[in-house]
């Protein structure tokens, strides 16, 4: 929506000479004036096409503008909405619109390119990926190579991971990055797909789980992804941000359903008397996925430069009393962290995500 001074300068009289009028057009630098009434209402409009046209035929440039102007112009309701806007000008090919109201009077101007804007800003998703890893529980695979780019199913896991976040949309993927950055960004940089998405954060000290997210270069006005690097998964990242947005929550926290079967069994005590004695049985438990949508709002919660933790983000906001809301996963799902579970991503991976064509 044009500024209230450029809105003022775009509305003339129509009694305004037609070489007024277009002295006032090229000041003004928008591609219309509004020709108004004494009480605002909308008369007419004036556009670069019209004093075109009268360049041919020629025109007096001495006549009011009201000889020229046209008088049914594509105008747009108060009450519609942006999109609706946006709509009518793409079938109209109109590169501007006045708002009027219910009596004709002229609310206000608005520009397509202001629209279109508007809705690449809606669109946009950001998602952050924690890649600074150490990967030391994988040495000595790691010492040579981070763990984000140990190949899964031949192929970087973290490739995998990036091809999901493009899939949903994401227009933003900022990657956070301290051990080895330099072999992930070199890797990165070098697939076409990746270039104008993918943007590189480096850590100058390890600052943990959540503290790099203060280290981003901009300030975050809607939810986003935060997921960790060394997942194999099939979390469903539009449908969490949904259920975020919907729950209203400050932070949303993927967990997955684990289970455990315990070696021996457990003994259940009041005193020292045993009232139950269960044989090598199964726990079960939610975890933590390593996959979140945190609202603008945590970021300021976490102080920069000092190492901070997503348990201390998410504690701190326990204690204020904020929602902090669960999504549990079903989906496929699984960390490589440890060699075990590195060999069965590798053994699970084209049956869930199928081949791939090279990387390139």
């Amino acid at each position: 929506m044009t500024q209230a001074a450029d809105f003022e300068a775009v509305c003339i009289a129509p009694t305004l000479s037609i070489r007024e009028a277009l002295d006032r057009l090229d000041k003004g630098h928008k591609r219309i004036l509004l020709i108004l009434a004494a009480d605002q209402r909308l008369l007419g409009v004036l556009t670069d096409s019209n004093f075109r046209r009268a360049m041919l035929t020629p025109v007096d440039q001495s006549l009011p503008v009201s000889t020229i102007m046209t008088a049914q112009p594509v105008v747009a309701d108060a009450g519609m909405s942006a999109d609706q806007m946006l709509s009518l000008m793409e079938r109209t090919h109109c590169h501007e619109l006045p708002v009027v109201g219910s009596d004709g009077r002229v609310l206000r101007l608005v520009l397509i390119e202001e629209l279109l804007a508007l809705r690449s800003r809606l669109h946009e998703k950001t998602a952050v990926v924690m890649a600074g890893g150490l990967g030391e529980r994988l040495r000595p695979l790691t010492e040579e190579t981070p763990k984000p780019m140990l190949a899964v199913g031949d192929r970087p896991i973290l490739f995998t991971l990036l091809d999901q976040m493009l899939s949903a949309d994401f227009t933003r993927i900022y990657l956070m990055l301290n051990y080895k950055a330099d072999v992930i960004i070199d890797a990165v940089s070098k697939i076409p797909r990746y270039q104008g998405v993918v943007r590189f954060v480096r850590e100058t000290e390890r600052l943990g789980t959540a503290g790099a997210l203060a280290l981003l270069p901009e300030r975050l006005d809607k939810p986003f992804i935060v997921a960790n690097a060394d997942l194999l998964t099939k979390v469903p990242f539009d449908d969490m941000l949904r259920f975020h947005a919907r729950e209203d929550n400050e932070i949303t926290v993927a967990l997955k359903e684990v289970q455990f079967k315990l070696p021996y069994g457990i003994a259940t005590l009041e005193g020292t008397r045993i009232t139950a004695l269960l044989e090598k049985p199964t726990l079960t438990h939610f975890i933590n996925a390593g996959v979140y949508v945190m609202s603008p709002a945590a970021l300021a919660r976490i102080p920069p430069n000092i190492r901070f933790d997503a348990t201390d983000l998410i504690a701190g906001a326990i204690a204020d009393g904020e929602r902090i809301g669960s999504f549990p996963v079903h989906e496929y799902w699984i960390d490589i962290g440890q060699p075990a579970q590195l060999h069965q991503a590798n053994q699970d991976y084209h049956s869930v995500f199928g081949s791939r064509e090279q990387d390139q």
